[in-house]
């Protein structure tokens, strides 16, 4: 018998305790930017080493911004898998 069908159609995430989810959003956590994550190296910007000190900021700014916009975006979906929908966290 499968998971949803046991519990109703609910999930996992409907039956175990809050601390099993807090847990498990670690692990998937973890595990995701474990497995996706790395070093941001700012060597490889596409700019013209004649250009003034303010465009390289810029470019380095742009550049953290996209990482750490990528680095919530799986913490996000790790918790969207993780929490049901309305949940309180």
């Amino acid at each position: 018998m499968t998971e949803a069908v046991a519990t109703g159609g609910m999930g996992l995430s409907s039956v175990a305790g809050p601390a099993f989810r807090a847990l498990s959003f670690i692990a998937l956590t973890m595990g995701a930017l474990a497995l996706f994550g790395g070093a941001a190296l700012a060597d490889t910007l596409d700019v013209d080493p004649n250009a003034p000190a303010w465009v390289h900021g810029v470019a380095n700014a742009v550049l953290y911004l996209h990482i750490g916009g990528g680095g919530l975006g799986l913490v996000s979906g790790a918790a969207a898998l993780t929490f049901r929908k309305g949940e309180r966290l």
